[in-house]
């Protein structure tokens, strides 16, 4: 399986692949050649974190992350002399970016981009309420098998569990 990260632009909804990929169609003929060899590929989507020029739409308070990274800075990751992008977090919760969420990812499944490798999910919820972000992926999931009953989910979970 091929994770692919640095697909899209990080923290923006839709997802669109980076021109340097090509274009969509492009983008769709690579991932079909993958899975013809045998190779799944996984999207990444950094969608809960939103660059501070978007934190508006989502009603939230534009922020200070900064997810500077690259393999000759030290250190690699944010180091405290290098800002490219500040960005605002989205609770789970936010229907407008829940709906913004799913209109993006459905675009990918229905085109047949059907696995999903969530960054940042995190399950806002009220005491004794299933997550909306955890509702949402079982839906997105259930498209995903309809599609391709091999299509997988990976995500990197930030909500701190019970002990």
């Amino acid at each position: 399986e091929l994770v692919l990260w640095g697909w899209s632009d990080s923290f923006t909804l839709p997802k669109k692949p980076l021109p340097r990929l090509g274009s969509r169609e492009e983008f769709l003929v690579a991932v079909r050649l993958c899975r013809d060899i045998g190779v799944n590929v996984a999207p990444f989507y950094s969608i809960q974190t939103v660059l501070n020029r978007f934190a508006e739409r989502y009603h939230v308070k534009p922020g200070t992350s900064s997810y500077t990274y690259h393999s000759e800075l030290v250190p690699m990751f944010n180091p405290f002399y290098m800002k490219v992008e500040d960005g605002a977090w989205v609770d789970s919760d936010n229907p407008v970016w829940l709906k913004d969420a799913w209109e993006t990812m459905i675009e990918w499944i229905d085109a047949r981009v059907p696995s999903i490798s969530y960054d940042q999910f995190s399950s806002k919820s009220a005491p004794g309420e299933k997550p909306a972000m955890v509702v949402m992926t079982e839906k997105l999931r259930a498209r995903a098998r309809a599609i391709d009953p091999q299509s997988t989910f990976s995500g990197e979970s930030i909500t701190p569990g019970s002990p």
